[in-house]
This record gives C-alpha cells, structure tokens and sequence, in this order.
C-alpha cells in the first residue's frame, strides 16, 4: 500500500475513534480519561490532514480556502480524482 492510501486509512481511523468517543462522551461527559484521549485523536487527526495537504492537496473544502476577491477558485484545484493517477 502506497503512503498516500496509509495516511487517509490513518485519517479515516481517527476519523472512527473521534465519533466513537462524541458517542461514548455523550453518556459519559465527565470521563477524563474519554476526554483525554478524544483531545488526543483530534491532535493526531489535525497533524495526519495537515501532511496529507502538504504532500497531496486539499483534503476538505473550508470557507477559508476559496472565494478570494470576485472569483471562486477552488474549482483552479485539482479535484481529489485527478490526483489518483500521480500515486
């Protein structure tokens, strides 16, 4: 497996274990320990979409990343498609 698919499995895993903790917190909202490491997971997230940005492209759409001045231009990105085949 290629290091682009690893690191969106990793993102996609934590992906997983963040909304299982929001489920877990949900019935547990004082646990420490289920804070602690839902805090952990989104860290781990935050870093593992900021490397697959640098080295592939945008990973999400945000507010922030299009719409500067008269023009949208997030369209003037590669689609998440068009960079499959430069694996």
């Amino acid at each position: 497996m290629n290091s682009k698919k690893q690191l969106m499995r990793r993102i996609q895993a934590l992906d997983f274990a963040i909304y299982e903790m929001v489920l877990y917190l949900d019935t547990h909202p004082t646990c420490q320990q289920g804070l602690r490491l839902i805090n952990q997971y989104r860290n781990e997230r935050k870093l593992a979409v900021a490397e697959y940005e640098k080295m592939y492209g945008k990973l999400v759409l945000a507010a922030k990343d299009a719409g500067h001045g008269n023009r949208w231009d997030w369209v003037d990105n590669p689609w998440p498609w068009e960079n499959e085949g430069n694996e």
